[in-house]
């Protein structure tokens, strides 16, 4: 008599483990999927910083191609980085919302804050090298002489 209700214990055991697999969660439990996070960065811009060169057209579109590509791979970059931290705030905070949604605005303030600080570290570094370029290009057409008026460079050939 006990070998049947071993055998029906054991069962209802079997049957209840498998139940969490066979219902499906309750409509409360179910967490809606995250939103990607973005980041709204601005676009700074060189073209206004190149009109004080005496550039040709074709040179400066060119540069600003290459700045407006080195910039979008920043954005890229700190969106990568900010939509990762995000999601990780939201895992620690998962029960306080309003936690989440302060640490939600500190964090996107100081993304946006570092974003721009690269971005106008990006576009100072060209225009150091542009006008490093335009030094040494310079110096080369004076004929070695520098920032030297007319009248030293005599005297000195003269000495």
């Amino acid at each position: 008599m006990a070998s049947p209700m071993v055998q029906i214990a054991a069962d209802a055991q079997h049957m209840l483990s498998r139940l969490a697999t066979l219902v499906p969660p309750s409509p409360a439990l179910r967490r809606p999927l995250p939103q990607r996070p973005v980041l709204p960065l601005r676009c700074i811009s060189l073209r206004e910083h190149l009109q004080h060169y005496d550039l040709a057209t074709a040179t400066i579109e060119a540069l600003v191609q290459i700045f407006n590509a080195s910039q979008q791979e920043l954005q890229r970059a700190a969106q990568r980085h900010y939509s990762t931290t995000i999601q990780k705030l939201a895992a620690a905070c998962e029960s306080d919302h309003g936690a989440l949604k302060a640490f939600e605005r500190a964090t996107t303030l100081l993304f946006i804050a570092n974003y721009d600080e690269g971005a106008v570290r990006l576009r100072k570094r060209l225009l150091e090298e542009i006008e490093g370029a335009r030094d040494r290009s310079t110096a080369m057409t004076d004929g070695g002489r520098g920032s030297f008026s007319d009248e030293v460079v005599a005297v000195l050939e003269r000495a």
